[in-house]
């Protein structure tokens, strides 16, 4: 019996330090993902002490949590012929284009709480959580097509099947620099995780897709 989850929350935030020429720099990203799902699977059974079998109603609840943090080294591709005369103050300074090429390691922890109940009495409640340390890699191109305008595509993969886990997202947006050194940013992101524990214990399937809006401060 098949059913789809219901978000209940989901944020995201991540910072980066970068040394005074932009051309290498650290990040940490943290997502965290909040799901839940109801459902009732009706069956027939015989029980103890009658001949026929009873239909029953077997009720579910499954809530999910899912942290994701990543951890990287990145390393910039920029022309700095074409960067900024008067100096790097930030990414809008580089020239046209940029390439950033990243590696480092995704810690993604799952806790999932299983809720059973019938209607002929009895109940139950199951719970696991597991933590799957695995490599990250990644890339970042960005278009700056004005002094505060600038188009940004991002992608990057990590699990590869280490514990069962594989997982990917892509990024797609505009980021506008419209006070100061505070930019709004504006896009559509999609992600997808696939974890299986190799039991029957765990097993998720999930996309996430829509758009986004942050905002990013820099000091």
């Amino acid at each position: 019996n098949r059913h789809r989850n219901r978000l209940n929350l989901a944020f995201f935030c991540g910072f980066e330090a970068w040394a005074p020429d932009y051309k290498r720099g650290v990040l940490a990203n943290l997502d965290y993902l909040s799901l839940s799902s109801n459902d009732t699977l009706t069956l027939s059974v015989r029980r103890p002490g009658f001949a026929d079998f009873v239909p029953t109603e077997i009720n579910t609840s499954l809530n999910t949590q899912i942290w994701d943090v990543d951890l990287a080294a990145s390393y910039r591709f920029y022309d700095p012929a074409k960067a900024n005369p008067q100096g790097l103050n930030t990414e809008f300074d580089l020239g046209p284009f940029v390439f950033d090429v990243l590696g480092g390691l995704n810690v993604t922890s799952l806790n999932t709480q299983l809720g059973l109940s019938t209607n002929l009495g009895g109940d139950g409640e199951f719970t696991t959580s597991n933590t799957v340390v695995s490599p990250l890699l990644g890339g970042r191109f960005r278009w700056n097509a004005t002094p505060e305008l600038a188009v940004l595509l991002s992608g990057s993969v990590s699990g590869f099947g280490i514990g069962g886990l594989t997982q990917y997202g892509v990024l797609g947006g505009v980021d506008w620099m419209f006070s100061g050194n505070t930019s709004l940013g504006l896009g559509y992101r999609f992600g997808f995780l696939d974890y299986n524990s190799g039991s029957s214990e765990v097993d998720l399937n999930v996309n996430q897709n829509g758009p986004y809006l942050n905002f990013g401060f820099r000091f």
